[in-house]
């Protein structure tokens, strides 16, 4: 039963770092696209081009990062190690958190930071109401 258990969490950990690395994805290809197309069309100011190209790549591979991370937590919690316990509920309370105030807070409108809340919150509920430790 404790095995289906971490099972489950690790399943909706892994489902999160999907929608992750593939937010990162979009963000990393076309968004960044966009970026440069704006750049070359002159709609953007000298400086700020360099800085904000940089700022987008920097965040694309933050949040593929945070992907890779989420699925090996997501095997670890598999196997019950109770430290993936205590990632999962580190980077779902950031994500949670970001989301909230990027979404509600800064940018109503921005969609895209309603997803940062989802991924922390199907993370959150995998490790807090699914996962069970291994007896030692």
């Amino acid at each position: 039963m404790e095995s289906r258990r971490n099972t489950i969490a690790s399943q909706f950990v892994f489902v999160a770092g999907l929608m992750l690395g593939m937010a990162a994805l979009v963000q990393g290809t076309y968004a960044l696209w966009r970026v440069v197309v704006d750049m070359n069309q002159g709609q953007l100011p000298g400086d700020f081009i360099r800085s904000i190209a940089a700022v987008w790549v920097f965040s694309s591979m933050g949040m593929l990062l945070l992907a890779v991370w989420s699925f090996f937590i997501s095997s670890q919690l598999a196997m019950g190690f109770r430290q993936a316990f205590f990632q999962g509920i580190a980077l779902g309370v950031s994500l949670l958190f970001f989301g909230l105030g990027a979404f509600l807070l800064l940018y109503p409108q921005g969609w895209q930071y309603f997803l940062f809340l989802v991924d922390g919150s199907l993370i959150l509920c995998g490790v807090l109401f699914f996962f069970r430790t291994t007896p030692a």
